[in-house]
């Protein structure tokens, strides 16, 4: 039998940590928003579940673990750190439905392309069910839960205004694999494994 400390599948992704210090500029913005719905209407991502997801793989089995580190490693050998910014709010899946709130990232973005290109095709076998979605760099400043049209559009109107905003700045020089736990309050990320893509300029 499987203990607590043992258990036979883990949730996990792979991620690009993002600075402290746009951490607080994601935050800011989540601030200025925050009156524009009532109640519930907006769930906040929390600072510390801030990060870049390249590839969400589920419930992994445990013993596996090794096999997928290995894996992972083995796609982000050789790789370069690369120049990322994050800025210029937008929806999923648009403004006239809008469900998440993002925060979109520029910069260097082939680099960015290619390595998560290369961590999926390493990692397919790994995954609990495959994406049938297009990679789109984002970083996730809240879920939507607005049932008032009215309010909905004044959100919008609002992060329209924000399109010229930058967040942040950063050189991207690591990939983390990173165990997720569902519990009440939100999920729990643990992070299980670095690793650091090698400057050879």
């Amino acid at each position: 039998m499987t203990s607590p400390e043992q258990p036979s599948v883990l949730r996990l992704f792979i991620a690009l940590p993002i600075p402290e210090a746009v951490k607080t500029e994601m935050e800011k913005v989540q601030r200025e928003l925050g009156k524009m719905a009532s109640g519930d209407g907006l769930r906040w991502t929390r600072r510390e579940q801030f990060h870049l997801t390249l590839k969400f793989l589920g419930n992994v089995p445990s013993e596996r673990t090794d096999a997928l580190l290995a894996a992972t490693r083995a796609a982000c050998q050789g790789r370069k750190p690369f120049a990322l910014r994050a800025g210029q709010a937008g929806f999923f899946p648009n403004e006239h439905r809008p469900r998440v709130l993002w925060a979109g990232i520029h910069g260097e973005t082939e680099s960015l392309h290619n390595l998560q290109h290369a961590i999926a095709t390493a990692t397919t076998e790994f995954a609990e069910k495959q994406e049938d979605r297009e990679f789109a760099a984002h970083l996730t400043l809240a879920r939507i839960k607005i049932t008032r049209p009215a309010e909905a559009q004044a959100l919008v109107g609002r992060v329209r205004s924000l399109k010229n905003r930058i967040l942040g700045e950063w050189t991207a020089d690591r990939v983390e694999v990173i165990r997720s736990e569902l519990q009440p309050n939100g999920s729990r990320y643990t992070c299980l494994a670095v690793m650091l893509l090698a400057d050879t300029r």
